[in-house]
């Protein structure tokens, strides 16, 4: 496969995984984003995408895996902080889900593209 084949297929597979993660968060038999199931993946796919990154910006793959992992925890922890407050404000959930899944695309988008 080319490089460029490899990219469109890496691009079919991030943003495939994006949806899934988008439709999955909304869905009430998902296990809490704080236990085991629900950080594990998140801490592994954050250290992945860190250490892909920084390879791909000549960084230290080491050290950025460490920083997803570290920020996938603290993501998730402020994830479920802010949808218990917007619950506790009276935000519906779903617009609350969507204000914060705009955000971490918004920030993702900025680490990716360096603007």
């Amino acid at each position: 496969m080319t490089t460029r084949g490899a990219g469109k297929l890496s691009r079919l597979a991030v943003g495939s995984a994006a949806i899934g993660e988008l439709v999955a968060d909304k869905r009430p038999d998902i296990p809490s984003r704080l236990s085991l199931p629900g950080l594990a993946p998140r801490v592994l796919l954050g250290a992945t995408a860190a250490a892909m990154l920084a390879r791909r910006t000549g960084g230290g793959a080491t050290i950025a895996a460490l920083v997803g992992a570290g920020a996938s925890v603290g993501g998730a922890i402020l994830g479920e902080a802010w949808r218990q407050a917007a619950a506790n404000t009276g935000i519906p959930a779903l617009p609350a889900a969507i204000g914060e899944d705009a955000l971490c695309y918004a920030l993702a988008f900025t680490a990716c593209t360096g603007s």
